[in-house]
C-alpha cells in the first residue's frame, strides 16, 4: 500500500519534495497544496495531481504530508496534521517555535537599561534561522 502524501508548499524546496514523492514506489502524491493557486498549479500540472490551497481540500485522502512552507509556518501548519494522525515530513527547521521562545525568554532577561536604551538582544542561531527570525522581529 501506497503512502497517500500532500506537499504542503511548493515553493523552491517544496516543487522537489512534490516530485519526489511523485517518484517515489511508496508513495502517492495526492495533491500539492499552496496559497497561491498559480503556484500550485504550475507545480501540479505536470505531475498529474491537483492544485488545492487547503489541506481541508483533501481531508481524509492523506496518510502524511511535507510541508515545505515558508518557515515561520511551518509549527502553525504542522499542529494540526500530528493531531490528525498524519505521518509528516517538515523541512528544516523544525524547532522553530523553541527557538524562537528562547529568544524571547533572552529578551525578557534583558536588563531594563539595556530595553530602555533600544537594545536588541538576541540568541545567535545557525543560518537557516536567521531569516525567520529576523521577520518575527521586525514584522
Amino acid at each position: 500500500m501506497k503512502l497517500r502524501t500532500a506537499v504542503i508548499g511548493v515553493g523552491h524546496l517544496g516543487r522537489h519534495h512534490a516530485r519526489i514523492v511523485k517518484e517515489s514506489p511508496e508513495a502517492e502524491l495526492v495533491a500539492v497544496i499552496d496559497t497561491d493557486p498559480e503556484r500550485g498549479r504550475e507545480i501540479a500540472e505536470p505531475l498529474g495531481v491537483p492544485a488545492v490551497t487547503s489541506i481541508d481540500a483533501v481531508e481524509g485522502a492523506l496518510d502524511a504530508a511535507v510541508i515545505a512552507a515558508p518557515t515561520t509556518c511551518h509549527a502553525e501548519i504542522a499542529e494540526p496534521l500530528i493531531e490528525r494522525g498524519l505521518a509528516l515530513l517538515v523541512e528544516k527547521p523544525l524547532a522553530k517555535a523553541a527557538f524562537l521562545a528562547a529568544v524571547a525568554q533572552a529578551v525578557e532577561n534583558t536588563p531594563p537599561s539595556a530595553r530602555q536604551a533600544g537594545q536588541l538582544v538576541t540568541a545567535a542561531g545557525e543560518l537557516v534561522y536567521r531569516s525567520a527570525l529576523m521577520q518575527e522581529l521586525i514584522g
